[in-house]
């Protein structure tokens, strides 16, 4: 099978391409999908650097799916082929890239790994192993009376100090994104479930408590 790389410059047109063969594995996918919606809608800009977007292709379509906002790790989605994930590797070191990690499934992550030390002599290091949860049906519960609240600048402290508290309650050691960039976006911001029935609530020390 004949596999080439292809570079994107337009995030738009990039996801247009790739959409189909990602949504064959979408829940595997969702972290490619999150950052792709970002870098379209200006959320995902850690650099003046732009972001990096390229496919695998064959005769038959995409193969694989990879992207970098640097300084960030490079993404990989799920491939439909291990030789793929090599070329990939190959490719990006000849065009003179360097990579802080990557980020994909397990075998795809195994494979460029592997791939990329022994180009370029480095080691393989193993930073966290996470799971990835599909919810595939939904049990009735009991309806919580609330409102939704948009979080605008007065929440941004209690927004961070939760999101903290949550990345380090999953072995996480930072933020992944600054919560700064979701205050007041009402298409991909935070939100607060405000709960009104009173008599549920504990004791939150004079803050708001969110169903």
């Amino acid at each position: 099978m004949q596999l080439r790389l292809v570079n994107w410059h337009d995030p738009a047109l990039f996801r247009s391409h790739v959409e189909g063969s990602l949504c064959e594995r979408e829940a595997e996918n969702n972290l490619v999908f999150g950052i792709l919606s970002g870098i379209i809608d200006g959320r995902q800009k850690f650099s003046d650097k732009p972001p990096l977007l390229c496919s695998v292709e064959a005769e038959t379509g995409s193969q694989l799916v990879a992207l970098r906002t640097p300084p960030q790790n490079l993404v990989l989605s799920k491939a439909k082929s291990e030789e793929a994930v090599s070329v990939l590797a190959r490719e990006l070191w000849a065009a003179g890239h360097q990579l802080p990690g990557v980020n994909a499934p397990s075998r795809e992550a195994d494979i460029f790994a592997e791939t990329w030390c022994e180009i370029t002599g480095a080691r393989i290091r193993r930073e966290h192993a996470q799971r990835i949860y599909c919810l595939d049906r939904v049990n009735p519960q009991r309806p919580i009376v609330g409102h939704l609240h948009l979080c605008h600048q007065p929440d941004l402290a209690l927004a961070t100090e939760w999101m903290r508290a949550f990345s380090h309650d999953v072995g996480e050691h930072q933020v992944p994104a600054d919560p700064r960039r979701f205050i007041g976006q009402r298409e991909a911001g935070l939100f607060f479930w405000i709960e009104t029935d009173r008599s549920r609530w504990p004791d939150f020390q004079g803050q708001r408590p969110m169903g």
